[in-house]
């Protein structure tokens, strides 16, 4: 009797024992039979899907699942137990099978779950009843989907920052965000902003924004806001408190709000508004807005938001960058063109000055050469020294236009530099020759102090021997009488240095920072020194273009100017030996055949009378002279002269076009052509000499370079 009541007691421990399993049991429980009714369902089922379980009793269990599943379940449980009693295999996609699927909720929502659902077994046989285990997965598909909101945030801000000058080039930046935004939160509009100074404080530049629009007017309101100047400037509005005030501003009824002033008729319903600022160190930079959204408004939903409140800022701070870029090249270019058109018009000023110069200086230097080498006029002591000076004004003059010229090439960048070795010993042998007569006037000695000239530097030979003179001139012309000018070198660290001292006057202290600067003659200024102030800019310009550094000391007792410049080790170099730039009196006696014609063409009287006097001292060389292009071209076919010179600016046609009327000429093809001309620019002679002329020359005249060019065509060797 005893072991069936132990019996007993153990049964009825072991059946309590499942019954607080099944009811305190982590995941929903439900027992169907084979038609589908549940027999018995655990409080978890409750707890996850609202019924009571007592409710639930005798209910199909299609009660707890959606329409798409619930018409398939019965279809599901007949096909199982058909495959069981014929022993097919179960091709049931619901039996023995876990998966993921969506309950439905008492109150009507969808629940995610995972279902495993299995036969019971008794005795190794299945009874036609389904235990059903229902795991809630709520808080973990909110998870999932939390990290995909994340991911996709995470890309789009990624993509924003990576491709950001090709979506701001395309001006699609802010409307990527803007779309990016809506999907993410799963709004229906959104907005994006910047601040930007207003009329009375900050205003609202929307620079993205969903379509709100109902009719046409608010689709103008629309394309005003976005693609206009349209701006939001009432600060006490709703999204005046975010833009001026940096709120955040949270709420499921925006009408409802302080500030809000209600929606027009034909506005899309509001709700569930979140708008966020958007900051830099406490400064609000714009702001974002979003509007009729599924998600919930709460303080995840601003945390989800941070790194895109955070990119924007960063693509504003970019944005406002670029803009500023942009207006500041703006400006440069602006600028640029200013700067050309002002060199272009101090370009066409120099050249209209320099050929006006020019045309009166031939005449004068010229005519003045012919005075002091006249042998058949000689001058008396005086005459020779009015004309003198007459001629070495005039040389000062054209060395001024040359200056400002260089001067003005250098600050436009168009000045030629050939860089090659040059050397030194030529350049100061060269230089002291042509400054000798000056310095003899003046009773200044010229001394080269012992230093190894054989050596080389990398410079124009032309421009260095320019630099040189220059110095030089300067410390002739500013020194004491019966002083002396003394030039050495030195190799130091790869530079070649040269140094031009002199016993002058030295230079004030108050004026050596102004000493290079353009028409600053420090205390020289009014003296009886002459001078322009533009040698030593144009000395240092150059120095400088030769990639060397020009410096001077001073004092009392006189200036040493120190011209650096890179070293080279070349042992031969190019000598670009030019002419003396003194008064040589022009060889009459040069070895110019008999019975040869030239042709002058020339408009201007004067400059027609000094080549007439010029050729009077050549014997045996006729010259005829055209004062106007259509007879020197009648003349020229009817006689065809040996040679032909051309003025270029003359009245009907210039220079160029009667060289090509001449060059296309059979009878007058060949005939060498020189042009002489006031035109005088670097550009001019390139010109001139790619149109065609055999040589260039330029207006004043130097008479001896003239007998040496003639020489080339008329010698008779």
């Amino acid at each position: 009797m005893n072991k069936p009541v132990h019996q007993e007691k153990d049964l009825h421990r072991s059946l309590a024992r499942h019954q607080a399993i099944f009811t305190n049991a982590a995941a929903g429980i439900v027992h169907i039979n084979a038609r589908g009714i549940i027999e018995s369902a655990n409080p978890m089922v409750t707890k996850i899907l609202g019924y009571q379980v007592d409710d639930l009793i005798g209910q199909n269990v299609s009660i707890l699942m959606p329409a798409s599943i619930a018409r398939n379940h019965d279809h599901y449980l007949s096909n199982y137990d058909r495959d069981k009693r014929q022993n097919a295999s179960h091709e049931s996609s619901v039996i023995g099978v876990g998966r993921e699927l969506e309950a439905k909720h008492m109150s009507g929502r969808k629940v995610p779950i995972h279902l495993a659902v299995s036969e019971v077994v008794v005795d190794g046989e299945g009874i036609n009843e389904f235990i059903g285990i229902i795991t809630d997965l709520t808080v973990i598909k909110e998870f999932e989907n939390k990290l995909q909101k994340q991911k996709r945030l995470m890309d789009t801000l990624h993509t924003g920052i990576t491709d950001y000058e090709q979506l701001i080039a395309g001006d699609t930046i802010w409307q990527f965000l803007q779309q990016s935004l809506r999907e993410i939160t799963e709004s229906e509009y959104a907005l994006i902003g910047e601040v930007v100074p207003g009329d009375a404080g900050v205003e609202l530049k929307v620079h993205a924004l969903t379509d709100l629009s109902w009719d046409e007017d608010s689709r103008k309101l629309m394309n005003d806001l976005v693609l206009g100047d349209g701006k939001v400037s009432n600060q006490k509005s709703l999204l005046g408190r975010v833009f001026a005030k940096g709120e955040i501003v949270k709420t499921q009824s925006p009408s409802t709000e302080p500030g809000a002033r209600g929606l027009p008729p034909g506005h899309p319903p509001l709700h569930n508004l979140l708008a966020l600022p958007i900051k830099k160190q406490g400064e609000v930079l714009g702001m974002i807005a979003i509007s009729n959204t599924s998600l919930k408004i709460d303080d995840e939903l601003v945390e989800l938001l941070e790194p895109f409140v955070g990119t924007c800022s960063l693509l504003i701070q970019l944005y406002r960058q670029m803009n500023e870029r942009e207006a500041f090249m703006v400006q440069i270019a602006k600028a640029r063109d200013e700067m050309e058109s002002a060199n272009k018009a101090k370009s066409e000023f120099l050249s209209s000055m320099s050929h006006e110069l020019r045309t009166p200086l031939n005449s004068i230097i010229g005519f003045s050469q012919l005075l002091t080498s006249s042998p058949k006029n000689p001058l008396n002591d005086k005459q020779a020294k009015q004309v003198h000076q007459i001629h070495s004004s005039g040389k000062h003059l054209l060395t001024l236009i040359n200056d400002i010229l260089d001067l003005s090439k250098i600050e436009a960048g168009k000045l030629t530099i050939s860089l090659e070795p040059t050397n030194l010993g030529n350049v100061i042998d060269e230089s002291y020759e042509t400054l000798k007569p000056l310095a003899d006037r003046s009773g200044i000695e010229l001394r080269v102090v012992d230093s190894d000239l054989d050596i080389y530097a990398i410079a124009d030979y032309t421009r260095l021997k320019q630099v040189m003179i220059n110095l030089l001139s300067n410390a002739v012309k500013y020194n004491r009488p019966n002083g002396w000018v003394s030039v050495s070198s030195r190799v130091e660290n790869e530079l070649v240095h040269l140094e031009i001292r002199d016993s002058g006057i030295g230079i004030d202290e108050a004026h050596m920072e102004t000493i290079f600067e353009p028409f600053n003659r420090g205390k020289a200024e009014g003296s009886a020194v002459e001078g322009t102030g533009v040698g030593l800019a144009l000395t240092l310009k150059i120095v400088e273009y030769m990639n060397g550094k020009l410096s001077v000391n001073s004092d009392k007792s006189g200036s040493c100017f120190t011209v650096s410049l890179p070293l080279s080790k070349a042992v031969t170099a190019t000598n670009n030996l030019k002419s003396e730039d003194t008064i040589n009196e022009p060889d009459s006696g040069s070895n110019i055949s008999l019975n040869k014609r030239v042709l002058y063409v020339e408009d201007n009287p004067a400059n027609q009378r000094l080549m007439e006097d010029i050729f009077e001292d050549i014997d045996h060389l006729d010259l005829t002279v055209a004062h106007e292009p259509h007879l020197g071209l009648d003349l020229a076919r009817e006689h065809i002269p040996d040679l032909i010179i051309l003025d270029i600016h003359m009245p009907g046609m210039d220079g160029f076009e009667l060289l090509r009327l001449l060059k296309s000429d059979q009878r007058t093809a060949n005939i060498p052509c020189i042009a002489l001309s006031a035109n005088a620019m670097p550009s001019d002679v390139t010109r001139g000499l790619r149109e065609g002329f055999d040589h260039y020359l330029t207006k004043p005249i130097d008479i001896p370079i003239f007998f040496e060019i003639l020489d080339t065509y008329f010698d008779e060797d």
